[in-house]
């Protein structure tokens, strides 16, 4: 068993758009956000160990929704395993509540309608 706090983070979804150079995140609470609450979220570069180097911020809407752009995206490959921390944080008033953390890799993946076949970032043209 784990202690939670009243208001809490219970899930967290990522969804990479490397075309657009931003994370779309979709964060859930345990039951919704009181009007003094915010949720803020921050994406860490590949390698970084000290939580220095941030490349993207933003703060949800009060549906735990919003998008997080990413200065120059790193792609994840498996020669180049590129994963970034995305961090969300729950604050209600001036007080952090919750935390929670996911590591996401930049990978575009398309359909060759006429092939069957995925193209992958290192496959595209």
């Amino acid at each position: 068993l784990e202690l939670r706090p009243a208001l809490h983070l219970t899930n967290l979804w990522l969804t990479p758009d490397v075309a657009q150079s931003t994370i779309g995140v979709a964060a859930q609470c345990n039951q919704p956000l009181p009007a003094n609450a915010a949720i803020q979220v921050s994406v860490f570069a590949p390698g970084d160990e000290t939580g220095d180097e941030k490349v993207g911020d933003a703060t949800l809407d009060a549906a735990g929704n919003g998008l997080a752009p990413v200065a120059n995206p790193a792609l994840w490959s498996p020669e180049s395993p590129n994963l970034y921390q995305v961090e969300c944080l729950l604050h209600a008033g001036d007080q952090q509540v919750d935390r929670m953390t996911a590591p996401l890799g930049l990978r575009r993946v398309e359909i060759d309608p006429a092939n069957i076949v995925p193209i992958q970032d290192d496959q595209a043209a």
